[in-house]
């Protein structure tokens, strides 16, 4: 196992991929920490059902944003990596997923902004809690 580490350290771009491959590991372990922080934050100052209300509303927002998307995170990665050495192509790519993720996401912004109260009276919350 030793040797095969040492292996992939002395060729120059194995080591480079390693160091990257460490470098995201890392940034994702710091991202799960600070998340659970932030949980762990969220409901000890705002309380049970506060925090369960903050919680709901994140699971919304989340679920709406992962809809309003509509897939392009995944494709324009795919398409600009292998346009890389093109650069009008990967502006036409971008251009393209921004010109139908924007209105979408616009359009499911304003549904949920002027239907708020109707959405909280459908999981019985009375009155939006307002912070001013």
């Amino acid at each position: 196992m030793i040797k095969k580490i040492r292996a992939v350290l002395t060729d120059v771009e194995h080591r480079h991929t390693a160091l990257n491959a460490i470098l995201a590991l890392g940034i994702r372990i710091l991202g799960a920490g600070m998340a659970f922080f932030f949980n762990l934050l969220i409901a000890k100052q705002l309380g049970a059902e506060q925090a369960g209300y903050f919680f709901l509303a994140l699971a919304i927002v989340m679920f709406l944003s992962a809809f309003s998307r509509l897939g392009f995170e995944n494709t324009v990665l795919r398409f600009t990596s292998t346009a890389v050495t093109k650069g009008g192509e990967v502006k036409a790519i971008l251009n393209f997923s921004l010109k139908y993720a924007v209105p979408v996401s616009v359009g499911v912004m304003s549904i949920l902004f002027f239907c708020s109260t109707y959405i909280l009276s459908l999981i019985h919350i009375s009155e939006p809690t307002r912070p001013y």
